[in-house]
């Protein structure tokens, strides 16, 4: 396994659970509109990106 997948299977993981957590809370909540699922989304995907992209520097400085 290279640096990259090392570094991209904590976000994975992460990015997961966060799918989890907002499927459940859709299911607690069936009003939700689709632009704030919308809005999720996008801001699951910063959150990934971010992740990502920390994970690899932190990687690059090992």
């Amino acid at each position: 396994m290279g640096a990259d997948e090392q570094a991209a299977s904590p976000s994975t993981a992460t990015a997961a659970a966060v799918i989890a957590a907002e499927r459940q809370a859709a299911r607690q909540d069936p009003d939700a509109s689709a632009e704030s699922a919308e809005t999720a989304v996008r801001r699951r995907n910063t959150q990934v990106s971010i992740m990502v992209h920390r994970a690899r520097a932190m990687a690059a400085l090992i």
